[in-house]
């Protein structure tokens, strides 16, 4: 490894000479030969077919580009133009001079010594060989962006949240809240603390499907953000843009943000390697295709933007390619690494097997990287070596980077996790380098230097399926090893010093906590190093040496954080953390159709155990008014053989009484037609029929009810939305008794597809959504009412802390045997036309809410929600629990979201149960003596005890006088002082009151008595 170190400078430079000067021996005989070898099969074949066609002619004269090595920066880049330059201009005029008489259109590259015709002929294609300055002449070809297998991943994604699937993001300190997981992987974020720098100063180019430029995550970064048609910065060689720069795939816009995306605050997660890094772009490929004449303009363009070589970038990544062996683009890249610009490529994905490798990425020059998920396994799709251009000086591929469900951005200010392929590999292996580079400036342009840190440096992987070179340097499956620019930072950038932290994460009882993620900050505002605890809860971190922030997580526990921790130079510090579990949303037994609806609720009803769903919508265009039961014990969900009879959807289920019977009532909603309806229907499960009871009032003639919620046998119906119109902010109050209606006041805000529920009596009404003629817009604005009052309050309830609409809200009274006692459960925050697993939960005593409350596994919008009350003995069970069923989850058609639930234990009253341990409290004192007696008062119960004690006479004191006992507490010792002093002979009695919390014994009666002796009548006694 080390003798490549040294040689590999000179080894390089060779293999460019040799490169350039094999080429050029080899055109010199060809051009001896007639001109019909000269030109490619392929385009014979189509002059045949056709008649015509675009070609491409190679000139013999390759420049000698060896000088540019020892040249500055701007001096190498002039001297790589002027020089490939002079070749092309002095070795093609011959060649333009026939172009031109036939009439013909061409350009030159200058970058192989290149000519692209455009509808050539036979004819002109054999004046053109019959030239001894001609090499050959071959057919155009379409080369292609890396194809990116389906990872069944979220595709489109504005939440960061829903991208903590699949170890897609890591958490981070409060800059920014999320991290991909290639950043981590590749320890970026660790360079970044390191050394203070984030490719500043770097410029990075990709050839690609181009970019959106003005993404969130991309436009601080566009190298000409004031003008992004600005042709320093943005090449369209077909004109698919039409001016300024834009993406019309993706991909390009992808590998981007993989390698510049930004680290503000205010986005929600970060994909770059190197944030701080400029960024221009060149359009190679027109739509997911590359063409021939795409590709050679952008290898001259980045040679020259706009026609100065001051312009040109670092790196340019290439996450495309075509078939291996092909030598096409050699000198291309020969070029770019002649001026001193880092060429990265992607392997190819036409793995797992052998000899797979794609061109531009096998050649030597190329550096090309293998692809691997989050896990460090080697992905199936990627190609493997060994390269057509064989292993020296490098092994094949070069590294392997992450490529397995990246997250990065996309356009229309999106993001996705669904890419996967090399192509999100190379640009993890051009942002290290944008690293490297800013850390190091003397690095600039030195490519092999920057190679050989890169593998030199690289994490050790397994030894793949294809073999390793005979040197043994790396295989060809892996390359050289795991991408680690923070390792290979400290080989080039200088050392730094380092310390060592670990530890345990242990739950509540003790029990270790595999998967927790321990987040080390240097501080509140910098991005943290994490790693992942084992299954023994162990975990371990190299840090550099000052003062550290740490936090342990996981999802569904809670969090602990120990600051200030102190790392110093080749010392372990210790630090365990105990984080206790939430609970978690667990999936449960999916019975069609009980979960493939959407747009319908569910209640349960006790008298017979079951859940029933009183219709719904199957798809975009079809309501169900099928009445189905559904078992929360067995899973069975079955069909009533009962029908609404006005089949709905959009509803909420309510459970009355009428004064007779116990029954299930919708109040308006969708009807199959698709107007609204105003009939309320009930269903009775013990009759098993269903019926329409009375009509909404009149005022809500169009309109769907935004929320229902029951307090004391009362219905309260308010808001409702109608496309036509818009929004209602009505409030109506129904008796089932009376069967009538009586309007209250109105909503703050006008809204429907309110989240609602109550409390101990108060209604609380969450977010909804208001109509701007088009959509539906997802509110944050919360209000309550007390029935009593039959006003609504803004002011007394705080807004949601992020908008949301068409969820499910379980409001727990202050007296329930239930967790969550006095807190309301928002399941789930989504915002139309999307979807969430957001579930928050809102404390009523502090009127805050904790976003930390675990999500539900899937997202979901416009489900139903279901408390089952049932309890058994298992805790896991859901029973009881909250339910959620069904909901929109991709689309207007099944499948629609699973059923889950939320596991509640049903919780030990916390009762105390006072003991009292005394003698008899009975004293005899000579007059104007003192005594004492002392015994115990405990708690054997549940809950803390508070007590207290009084007596009825002068003569006695207890101390102390009152106290709380906490269960598992020893006993309160008590002093009871008798006190005879001023007492006549005789005998006191009296009662010492124990006063307490215990409902069953609120008051425990000690009677004391002080017998007083006389003392004179002794003494006269004894003198007889």
């Amino acid at each position: 490894m080390k003798l490549k170190w040294f040689l590999n400078t000179a080894a390089i430079t060779l293999l460019i000479v040799i490169a350039l000067l094999g080429l050029a021996s080899r055109d010199s005989v060809v051009a001896a030969q007639d001109e019909a070898s000269k030109i490619e099969v392929a385009l014979l074949d189509k002059f045949t077919a056709e008649g015509s066609a675009d070609y491409i002619v190679r000139f013999t004269d390759q420049a000698d580009l060896s000088a540019a090595n020892g040249m500055g920066w701007d001096a190498r880049g002039e001297y790589v133009v002027n020089t490939l330059t002079e070749a092309a201009t002095n070795s093609q005029v011959n060649a333009k001079a026939i172009l031109d008489a036939a009439g013909l259109r061409y350009q030159t590259f200058i970058a192989g010594n290149d000519l692209y015709v455009w509808n050539g002929t036979l004819a002109d294609a054999n004046a053109l060989a019959a030239l001894p300055e001609v090499s050959f002449i071959r057919a155009t070809r379409t080369f292609y962006i890396d194809p990116v297998p389906d990872s069944a991943t979220k595709a489109s994604i504005k939440w960061a949240g829903d991208l903590l699937a699949n170890k897609a993001l890591t958490t981070v300190g409060a800059s920014p809240d999320a991290l991909a997981w290639g950043i981590s992987y590749t320890k970026a974020d660790q360079f970044w603390t390191a050394f203070t720098v984030r490719g500043d100063g770097m410029v990075v180019a990709n050839i690609d499907t181009g970019v959106q430029w003005n993404h969130p995550a991309l436009d601080q970064a566009f190298k000409c953000g004031a003008d992004p048609s600005d042709p320093a910065c943005w090449r369209d060689p077909s004109n698919i843009c039409g001016g300024s720069a834009c993406d019309n795939n993706g991909h390009g816009t992808h590998t981007m943000g993989t390698m510049v995306g930004d680290d503000d605050p205010a986005l929600t997660w970060q994909a770059g390697m190197a944030p701080n890094a400029q960024w221009i772009a060149c359009k190679g490929c027109e739509t997911n295709s590359c063409s021939d004449f795409a590709l050679n303009t952008c290898a001259d363009w980045i040679l020259q933007p706009d026609n100065d070589p001051a312009n040109r970038p670092n790196v340019v990544n290439n996450s495309w390619g075509g078939g291996g062996g092909d030598p096409w683009y050699q000198a291309k890249v020969q070029a770019w690494v002649a001026a001193g610009t880092f060429p990265a490529f992607s392997a190819g994905n036409a793995g797992s097997g052998c000899n797979t490798l794609g061109s531009p990425g096998d050649y030597q020059e190329s550096f090309a990287s293998a692809a691997i998920d989050s896990a460090g396994n080697i992905a199936g799709f990627s190609s493997r070596g060994p390269s057509a251009f064989g292993h020296d000086p490098y092994t094949k591929p070069n590294i392997a980077s992450p490529g397995v469900s990246v997250c990065s951005s996309v356009p229309t200010n999106s993001w996705s996790c669904s890419f996967s392929g090399t192509s999100m590999a190379s640009p993890h292996s051009a942002g290290a380098v944008a690293l490297l580079w800013s850390c190091n400036p003397a690095l600039v342009g030195q490519i092999s230097t920057t190679i050989e840190a890169l593998q030199n440096n690289a994490g050790v992987t397994p030894a793949g399926n294809c073999g390793a070179p005979p040197d043994g340097e790396g295989n060809y499956t892996f390359g050289y090893g795991y991408l680690d620019v923070l390792t290979a930072g400290v080989a080039v950038c200088g050392g730094i010093q380092t310390g060592t932290l670990q530890g345990h994460v242990l739950d509540q009882d003790n029990a270790p906590v595999a998967g927790a993620s321990v987040s080390a900050a240097p501080g509140l505002e910098a991005n943290s190093i994490d790693a992942i605890t084992d299954p023994n809860g162990f975990y371990t971190m190299d840090l550099v040496v000052g003062t550290w922030d740490v936090t342990a997580s996981k999802t569904n526990y809670t969090s602990q954080t120990a600051l200030g921790i102190v790392i110093t130079e080749g010392v372990t510090v210790t630090q365990d953390f105990q984080i206790s579990f939430l609970g978690s949303w667990t999936a449960g037994t999916d019975t069609t159709p009980c979960f493939d609806w959407y747009r319908y609720d569910g209640e349960f009803y006790a008298p017979t155990g079951l859940i029933y769903f009183l219709g719904g919508r199957s798809d975009s265009t079809t309501t169900v008014g099928t009445i189905f039961s559904y078992d929360p014990v067995t899973g069975a969900c079955a069909d009533t053989g009962a029908d609404m009879p006005n089949p709905i959807s959009n509803y909420t289920a309510n459970l009355v009484n009428n004064g007779t019977d116990n029954l299930l009532c919708v109040f308006g909603g969708r009807a199959a037609s698709g107007s609204s309806t105003l009939d309320v229907q009930c269903y009775n499960p013990i009759t098993n029929s269903a019926s329409v009871v009375t009509q909404l009032p009149a005022g809500y003639t169009g309109y769907t009810p935004g929320a229902q919620v029951v307090v004391d046998n009362m219905v309260y119906i308010f808001g409702g939305f109608n496309p036509s119109v818009g929004m209602l902010a009505r409030t109506d109050r129904y008796d089932p008794v009376a069967n009538n209606f009586t309007q209250l006041g109105d909503l703050a805000l006008a809204r429907s597809y309110i989240i609602a529920t109550e409390v101990d009596g108060i209604i609380y009404a969450f977010g909804g959504d208001t109509w701007d003629g088009a959509a539906l817009i997802a509110q944050t604005i919360s209000e309550k009412m007390d029935p009593a009052a039959e006003v609504w309050d803004d002011a007394g309830l705080a807004d949601l802390p992020m908008a949301g609409d068409e969820g499910q809200a379980f409001g727990f009274d202050t007296g329930t045997p239930y967790e969550f006692a006095n807190q309301i459960v928002i399941a789930t925050l989504s915002q139309w036309s999307g979807n969430s697993n957001e579930v928050v939960l809102y404390d009523v005593a502090s009127n805050t809410y904790d976003v930390t409350f675990p999500n539900t596994i899937e997202p979901r919008r416009n489900h139903a929600g279901v408390f089952v009350p049932l309890d058994t003995a298992d805790i896991t069970d859901g029973l009881p629990g909250m339910w959620v069923f069904g909901g929109w989850l991709a689309g207007d058609a099944p499948p629609f979201a699973g059923t889950e639930y939320f596991p509640m234990e049903t919780l030990v009253p916390a009762i105390p149960d006072i003991v009292v341990t005394a003698p008899p409290l009975n004293l005899s004192l000579e007059p104007g003596d003192t005594g004492t007696i002392t015994f115990t008062i405990g708690n054997v119960g549940t809950g803390d005890l508070d007590w207290s004690l009084a007596d009825d006479v002068a003569w006695l004191d207890a101390l102390p006088a009152s106290g709380t006992i906490v269960p598992g507490d020893p006993a309160t010792e008590v002093t009871v002082t008798f006190d005879a002093t001023g007492l006549n002979p005789g005998m006191f009695t009296g009662t010492l009151t124990i006063t307490s919390n215990d409902p069953d014994t609120p008051t425990y009666l000690l009677a004391v008595t002080l017998t007083v002796e006389n003392y004179e009548s002794f003494l006269t006694l004894v003198a007889k």
